[in-house]
């Protein structure tokens, strides 16, 4: 377990008992003291309980969805993008936003059997600027 500081601003940030997740952004931790001390050398003591979520940026297509992803902000102003999920597990979420503004549409497809939005299997959907996909699996109804 570390414990070694990490510069972050003008905070010293240290975590413990982390379980870091390879991202772009970001960690997820199931619990972890944050220590944050400040311009005057005090500190101040955060617990948190719960996971801070990966943020994952992307403009090409396809994006394939990894493990690691949780909040993806697809840009598609170059042009619509393909975003292919994983084969689902249960209770895995993800939130898939298109921020693009051109009209250009982001097409979200199930992997292989699995079901969106009790489309069928393997059928995909398609969302335009500003539109967001919430989504989370669930063995009997698919990617809901």
């Amino acid at each position: 377990m570390s414990t070694e500081p990490i510069l972050f601003g003008t905070y010293a940030l240290l975590v413990t008992q982390q379980r870091l997740r390879h991202g772009r952004v970001g960690f997820a931790t199931d619990t972890a003291r944050l220590v944050l001390r400040d311009l005057l050398g005090a500190f101040h003591f955060f617990d948190t309980l719960g996971t801070i979520y990966n943020t994952t940026r992307i403009a090409a297509s396809p994006y394939n969805v990894l493990e690691t992803d949780h909040v993806i902000f697809v840009d598609t102003d170059g042009g619509g993008i393909i975003v292919n999920l994983p084969a689902g597990i249960e209770g895995t979420n993800y939130r898939v936003i298109n921020s693009g503004t051109s009209g250009n549409a982001v097409t979200l497809t199930p992997n292989g059997v699995d079901q969106l939005f009790k489309g069928g299997a393997g059928v995909a959907t398609t969302f335009y600027d500003g539109e967001v996909a919430d989504i989370v699996y669930n063995v009997t109804e698919g990617w809901m």
